[in-house]
């Protein structure tokens, strides 16, 4: 019995890893992130493989400062 349930659970598991994908974003975006005074405190680019990448504090307010086609 448990062979038979690790069976199918093993078989599920693949058939969502196969079938898994995502579509393309149309654009890219470059943020800035800057605190009450306007200072640039980190950034933040959402890239055209569908990726977040941070760097510096993000505890501001995120400003667009560039979008690219993909």
């Amino acid at each position: 019995m448990k062979k038979a349930v690790f069976a199918v659970l093993a078989v599920a598991a693949m058939a969502a890893g196969a079938s898994y994908s995502y579509a393309r974003p149309a654009f890219g975006h470059e943020y800035d992130v800057v605190d009450a005074a306007g200072n640039v405190i980190g950034g933040a680019e959402f890239t055209c493989s569908a990726r977040w990448y941070t760097w510096g504090d993000q505890n501001g307010t995120r400003v667009l400062v560039n979008s690219y086609e993909c």
